[in-house]
């Protein structure tokens, strides 16, 4: 969908209608089946992803126009540590992460995803060309160069993001 490559929409989406809008997401753009935990219980975990049946992926998603902090990626911790290593861990603060919470997730290989992010992503999953700006990542530019795809942010933390990658499964 066109409103799905706009910043300002998952901005404005917040609580279940973001966890919904973000389960299409990566319906759409990874080879997973996403599932949508209930509202309460969850143990703050708002998505799981399964591949073949088996666990890959769990998900917290906070509807934030204000940084994420370090405290909420050590909660997310917690709450995804009785999973295997294996699994990946997202979680995505659509107002951005702080940066002791972006030291403690690369220390912790949390995965953090911002609105820009889920932009990318919904570009990705309308690409018709069948190459996409994250399949860069082989010819790309090296760490601390503008990303090809002109987003403005360096290609470590764009199209060259292991996160990225790892999600569109290449």
């Amino acid at each position: 969908e066109r409103r799905r490559k706009e910043i300002s929409y998952w901005e404005q989406l917040k609580g279940r209608d973001l966890e919904l809008e973000v389960a299409k997401l990566l319906r759409l753009t990874t080879r997973l089946d996403i599932e949508v935990t209930k509202s309460s219980g969850d143990e703050g975990l708002d998505l799981l992803g399964y591949r073949n049946g088996s666990l890959a992926l769990v998900c917290q998603v906070k509807g934030w126009a204000k940084l994420v902090g370090q405290p909420i990626v050590r909660e997310f911790l917690g709450s995804s540590q009785k999973y295997s290593s294996e699994v990946q861990r997202i979680l995505i603060g659509t107002g951005g992460f702080s940066d002791p919470a972006i030291r403690f997730a690369n220390e912790h290989q949390i995965d953090l995803l911002t609105a820009q992010d889920l932009v990318r992503l919904a570009q990705d999953s309308n690409s018709n060309t069948g190459t996409t700006a994250f399949e860069t990542q082989t010819v790309g530019p090296k760490i601390g160069k503008p990303c090809p795809c002109k987003s403005g942010l360096k290609y470590e933390k764009c199209c060259g993001s292991p996160m990225i990658r790892t999600l569109l499964g290449d």
